[in-house]
């Protein structure tokens, strides 16, 4: 008989710096990060609202 599986309790890291890091080393990474997703963000965007017409058929002489 196979062993039942065992569950193990993970807990989710804080939102704030790792243990001995600096409090300006983590809120330059965080602001690093946020220009980032703001960039993404607005490509997301943008595509949403320019969707790009679908390739050609190869074999259409169109």
């Amino acid at each position: 008989m196979a062993k039942p599986i065992e569950w193990k309790i993970t807990r989710l890291p804080s939102r704030g710096p790792k243990p001995g890091q600096s409090q300006e080393s983590f809120l330059r990474g965080k602001a690093q990060g946020d220009k980032k997703w703001d960039r993404t963000r607005e490509q997301n965007f943008n595509k949403l609202l320019n969707p790009t017409q679908k390739p050609k058929d190869a074999n259409s002489n169109t």
